[in-house]
């Protein structure tokens, strides 16, 4: 039995929908029964009404799973009708609601209706939408665009009076259970952070061996607290050991949170449509004092600052931007933990640095590579693996030509092949008509005119047969393209690593010890079929 088509009636609710101080004629409820009420009033025999929900999503984006799942079953070809209650239930950006109408359901051949803007796609029948449709688009889009200004207009009201708005509480504190945006301390974390600043402000202990430490009494991480706490799975992801760090210990160690101080407004996103954020200079930062209970004093909270700006003053010189930006830097990781290594220079006048793993010392039983690697050594074992890779493009690309001369040679071959073939179709064609001209004027029966032509439009299947089979074969005989191949258009080696080269073909490489270097490429795959077709082009030349 044939399946049903779909009706398919959407139905969504976002979240500024939900504001108590709102109409509830968006409600889900209320769509629902707008719709139902709507296509009862006509035959329903050939098809099946799915309803598609998105309850709490914003009409931005289609990144919704009633709405994924709708789109998937008229890609499938299941759905005959979409209706929703207006537009801005599909879509509120107004450009993806005109590909909606103008392009994807007319080419799918899918009926759209929007019952409260009157609206039909069938009244159009290929015809553009009158000006209002895109205009009430535009609109809906504007919308978003107010909504999200409102938002954050009311969120630096917020923070202008001092509240905390955040979903999650710093380190050492907790949300406020009684009194909204507002922290107090936690009895667990609060004594942690207070301890932290005592080694550093008063017993002047360095932020390594605080960090060491924790490690040694196994302190919980932040991050792992807060999802303990919230009852959220902590995953290990890629390996990774989760220790204390002395990025960690910074940031609580420079946070003004702890004496009392709200700080709000260190980003902001660029714009409604998107999540993409920016920071804010610290000077334009929203400082309220006296927000909630300090958990340490802000004579101690200066000394550590104190420390740090020393510390910066005396410690640090200047980085030519030939140093600061080498052809692996941001690229090597330990072996064993797999956190990124770190980079340190040895000699300040020369600016040679070397690479070693950071947590190799910051825990018992860590089992990362002791000591450090030196980056000249390391940059030249990498040349050598990427001179290997490039030799084998080399050989592939002579290949290549070789292939590339053979499928021409072959494809005019082809071109030559099928002109003959379509001059005897032109020919069997021009029989057609002489013969077509004889039954006109009477020298050929009926008869054997239709005997003739059948004869003849055989002929010329099987000659189009032919031609099919000649372009299949230069099809099947292509070479395949290979990305990765396609990289090393242009590419000049000269036997020194380049960022540039090493950005287009490396992604990650794994230092186990000084003598165990592992480099991971880009387009494993890509490159793994190209040996494959080296070694058989060698075996076809042997």
């Amino acid at each position: 039995m044939k399946a049903k088509k779909i009706i398919a009636i959407y139905l969504r609710l976002s979240s500024e929908d939900k504001d108590e101080d709102k109409d509830e004629s968006n409600s889900i409820t209320n769509q629902r029964f707008l719709l139902h009420s709507f296509i009862r009033k006509f035959p329903l025999d050939e098809y099946e009404v799915v309803e598609y929900v998105d309850d709490g999503y914003t009409g931005k984006n289609l990144d919704r799973p009633g709405m994924q799942r709708m789109l998937q079953d008229i890609r499938d070809r299941k759905v005959a009708i979409v209706v929703v209650k207006d537009f801005s239930r599909m879509a509120r950006d107004h450009i993806i609601m005109g590909d909606f109408i103008d392009k994807i359901f007319p080419f799918l051949q899918i009926r759209f209706i929007s019952v409260n803007d009157h609206f039909d796609s069938n009244d159009y029948d290929g015809r553009t939408p009158d000006m209002d449709v895109p205009f009430q688009n535009l609109a809906s889009d504007y919308y978003c665009e107010e909504c999200s200004i409102k938002i954050k207009e009311g969120i630096k009201t917020v923070q202008n009076q001092g509240e905390y708005y955040s979903s999650e509480a710093p380190f050492g504190y907790q949300k406020d259970p009684e009194i909204k945006n507002h922290i107090i301390p936690d009895d667990e974390t609060a004594p942690i952070v207070q301890r932290l600043f005592h080694m550093r402000g008063v017993l002047k202990y360095e932020k390594r061996k605080i960090v060491h430490i924790l490690n040694e009494e196994g302190v919980t991480i932040p991050s792992e607290y807060a999802n303990n706490k919230a009852g959220k799975l902590v995953k290990n992801y890629a390996g990774k050991i989760r220790i204390w760090t002395v990025d960690m210990l910074d940031r609580i160690l420079r946070n003004p949170m702890y004496c009392g101080k709200t700080v709000a407004g260190k980003s902001r996103t660029i714009g409604p449509a998107t999540k993409k954020m920016i920071w804010i200079p610290k000077e334009k930062y929203i400082v309220t004092e006296n927000t909630h209970e300090a958990l340490v004093s802000q004579e101690l909270f200066d000394i550590v600052q104190s420390m740090e700006q020393t510390r910066e003053t005396n410690g640090r010189y200047k980085m030519t931007d030939e140093f600061r930006v080498t052809p692996v830097s941001g690229m090597v990781r330990c072996g064993i933990c797999e956190h990124k290594m770190y980079r340190r220079f040895y000699n300040k006048k020369t600016q040679k640095s070397q690479y070693y793993c950071y947590y190799a010392n910051m825990a018992k039983d860590m089992k990362c590579m002791k000591g450090s690697l030196d980056e000249k050594i390391l940059v030249e074992v990498v040349e050598k693996v990427v001179m290997q890779q490039i030799e084998v493009v080399a050989r592939l690309q002579e290949v290549q030509k070789e292939r590339n001369r053979i499928e021409a040679d072959n494809r005019k071959k082809s071109d030559r092949e099928r002109k003959k073939i379509r001059d005897r179709i032109n020919a069997v064609k021009q029989k057609n008509v002489a013969a077509y001209e004889k039954y006109s004027s009477g020298e050929l029966s009926r008869e054997d005119f239709m005997s003739y032509k059948e004869a003849n439009n055989l002929k010329v299947e099987k000659l189009l047969e032919e031609i099919g089979r000649l372009e299949q074969d230069i099809m099947d005989a292509a070479p395949e393209e290979n990305e990765f191949l396609k990289l090393f258009d242009g590419v000049k080696w000269d036997g020194k690593l380049t960022r540039e080269l090493s950005e287009m073909l490396i992604d990650t490489i794994y230092v186990y010890d000084q003598k165990h270097i592992e480099v991971v490429f880009k387009y494993q795959d890509e490159y793994k079929k190209l040996l494959q077709t080296l070694k058989n082009e060698e075996r076809k030349a042997v």
